[in-house]
Formats: structure tokens, C-alpha cells, sequence
């Protein structure tokens, strides 16, 4: 029943179960994305009338980090799920796949999981296909950008404050972000603004966040190659992920919600929470391949997982060699440098309510000047955008 894959230089080992549902002419391309992942991964193939009980015989024989199988297996096969545990927050995963349109009536009923990983095989491209099981296979790559680009990598951030009680600056500020003026984003400014949008609304809206002086979250950008990731980090208390998993359902009735607007406008949704850390790291992927843009009503994959905290972590922490402000490429705008000083003087006044009375008094006697300094170009921009 078993075809074993050849020694791969990645040493975490997949077992992959095959899809007999699929109609002819897709049966040749699945085919092909199956010969691609067997040579870039460890991977043991198993044949499509494989039962569950024959399927969790060979999880107790072999340790797989990733067990990946067809969608209708994924929601009812549950027992492969528990075989793991199912409250982990590590280790071994399970997801599944379509390679064939899927209609939103085939998924009956949300199961009762803590995590769910469904994987497109049938939109992406084989290329895109290896991208997003490149952060799955590795553990450490689940989160962040490491599983997704090169260390060398540019990756544009910012943060976002409690006090920030309109999108307008940040979201504009990414708009106007050199990064989507090139021309190659042309075709989904609308798109990425609705979902920006959205992600503001998530974090600001119902006030789902923590109560603090300091940024309770941080948005990081990183394009390679016509594919565009976009990741918030932030504090929740109040989301979980099966009330997230409820929201983005085909059947669901939140059809509206921020959340279902994010799924609407983005390729591939990865979400992950830090129950440790009360954190929520939502990303989201845009790719060459576009199937938002393409097909826009139909079903497409995510990724909502736990996670335990040492995975909540931004690119500096990844040690990306290149990460830079947002707002220092906000030279086309009007008032470039004088309106990075303000934001950049903003912050730091901000960030100063974080620190103890004690350690506040060392710099109370200069706070007067900035804020003075701050009214000044605050003027001056004002006096420019007027010209």
C-alpha cells in the first residue's frame, strides 16, 4: 500500500494520502503537484482506499511530523486528529487538501477542532504550492517569515498604538508604500485596501486588545517574486479559534464580519493563536495565481492553528537582516520627511507613558520642546498640503 519517497534533505517526514474523487483531466495535474512535493520533501505516498484504522497503524509505526489528506477524509476522520492530541500546541499537524472545486454545501458541519488546515491544491501553482508547505513541514517556520523568505529579505513595519483611533494614517501609509506603487500590485489596490480595511477593524473595532501604552500591535510587509505577505501581530483577549474557524465556514451565517472580509480578499489565510501570550498573528498571502481575484465566491484554503508563545514572534526577532519602517518610504507623500518626523517623534511620546515615573523624569525636562517641535511641522505640513 505504501510507496516510500527518497532520503530529502529536510529530515521532517510527511505522509500523504491520495485523492480517488478526482475527475480525469485533474487526476494529470494532481498528479504532476504530488511528483513535485515527493522532491522537495521526505514523503511516504499512500493510495486513496486507505482506511482511517490503516492509517493510524502507520503513524504508530513511522513518526510523521505532517500527515496531509484529502478534504472529506480531513472533516471526518477524526481520530487521526486526536492521535496527536488534540489541545497541542506543537509537534506533529494534520491537514487537508483539495485539488478539484469544492461547492460551500459539501461542508456539512464544522468539526470539533482546535486547529484546521486546509491546503490548495487546485488555485496555486505547483511553485506557490511548495512556498506555503515550505512554513508547514518545519515547525519553527509555522509563524513569522522564516519559513517564507530569505534572510536578506526587506520587511516593512509598523506599529500600531491604542491611541490610533482611525486607520486613515497607517493604512494610507501603506497604500502609498513604494512596495504596491510599483505597478505590479496595480490590479489589487482595492482589493488590499478592503483588506487592510478589515484587519483595523479586527484589531480595533470591539476593542479586542489588551489595555497598554505600548504598541499592542505590529503589521510587517515582505514581497519576493509577485508574492505579497502582510502579518499583524496583536494582543486578544477575546478571540478563539473556533469562534474564528466559525466565521470563515462556507455555511457560516457571519458572512459579513471583518474576519470573512479578510478570507474574501486575501489568496490564503494563516492564523495563529498564542493562548501563552494572549496573541493572534493573522497573515495573509497574495500570489501571482490570484484566486481571490479569479474566483472570488468560491471556497479557497486556511490555516488557523495554536500555538505555543516562542512562535509569536516579528521579523526581528527572526533576525531578518532588513527591517524597515513603513513610514521612512513616505517621501512621495505630501510633507515627506517632515511627516516621517512627526510620526517618528508621535511614537516615541507614546511609547514614553510606558515607563515608570522615575524613569520618566529624566526626560520630562526636553518633552516640552518636542511637543513644541511636533506643533511646528505639524504646522509646516499643514501649510504644505494647503500649497
Amino acid at each position: 500500500m505504501k510507496k516510500s519517497g527518497a532520503q530529502k534533505t529536510t529530515s521532517f517526514r510527511v505522509a500523504f494520502v491520495m485523492d480517488d474523487r478526482l475527475p480525469h483531466d485533474r487526476k494529470a495535474i494532481f498528479t504532476r503537484t504530488v511528483s513535485m512535493m515527493k522532491s522537495k520533501f521526505q514523503m511516504d505516498i499512500f493510495s486513496s482506499s486507505m482506511t482511517e484504522d490503516e492509517l493510524l497503524k502507520e503513524l504508530e509505526k513511522t513518526a510523521y511530523g505532517l500527515v496531509i489528506m484529502p478534504w472529506y477524509h480531513y472533516v471526518s476522520w477524526k481520530k487521526v486528529e486526536g492521535f496527536f492530541g488534540s489541545l497541542r500546541m506543537q509537534g506533529s499537524t494534520v491537514a487537508g487538501y483539495f485539488a478539484d472545486a469544492i461547492l460551500p454545501f459539501e461542508f456539512s458541519h464544522l468539526p470539533n477542532y482546535h486547529r484546521f488546515i486546509l491546503l490548495d491544491f487546485y488555485r496555486f501553482d505547483q511553485n506557490e504550492i511548495e512556498w506555503i508547505l515550505q512554513s508547514l513541514v518545519v515547525p519553527e517556520r509555522r509563524s513569522g517569515f522564516s519559513g517564507l523568505f530569505a534572510r536578506n529579505t526587506s520587511v516593512y513595519f509598523d506599529e500600531w498604538y491604542d491611541e490610533d483611533t482611525t486607520p486613515t494614517r497607517s493604512i494610507d501609509s501603506f497604500m502609498k508604500h513604494p512596495l504596491l506603487q510599483s505597478g505590479t500590485w496595480n490590479h489589487r489596490l482595492s482589493s488590499l485596501r478592503f483588506y487592510m480595511t478589515a484587519l483595523w477593524s479586527i484589531c480595533f473595532e470591539k476593542k479586542h486588545t489588551i489595555a497598554t501604552n505600548s504598541a499592542i500591535a505590529t503589521l510587517e510587509v515582505a514581497e519576493v517574486n509577485r508574492r505579497l505577505v502582510i502579518k499583524l501581530l496583536f494582543e486578544s483577549t477575546e478571540h478563539t479559534l473556533h469562534s474564528m474557524m466559525n466565521h470563515l465556514w462556507p455555511n457560516s451565517p457571519n458572512q459579513h464580519s471583518a474576519l470573512r472580509e479578510l478570507y474574501r480578499h486575501a489568496d490564503y489565510l494563516r492564523i495563529h493563536q498564542f493562548p501563552e501570550s494572549q496573541q493572534v498573528e493573522i497573515t495573509a498571502f497574495f500570489t501571482p495565481s490570484a484566486p481571490a481575484i479569479s474566483f472570488p465566491n468560491e471556497l479557497r484554503g486556511w490555516w488557523i492553528e495554536p500555538l505555543t508563545k516562542k512562535f509569536a514572534k516579528n521579523s526581528d526577532e527572526e533576525q531578518f537582516v532588513k527591517r524597515v519602517p513603513i513610514h521612512q518610504h513616505g517621501a512621495n507623500e505630501v510633507g515627506g520627511n517632515l511627516h516621517q518626523a512627526v510620526e517618528v517623534l508621535r511614537q516615541a511620546l507614546l511609547k514614553m507613558n510606558s515607563l515608570t515615573p522615575e524613569e520618566r523624569s529624566t526626560y520630562e525636562p526636553r518633552v516640552t520642546n518636542i511637543k513644541f517641535l511636533v506643533g511646528e511641522i505639524d504646522k509646516k505640513v499643514t501649510q504644505k498640503k494647503a500649497a
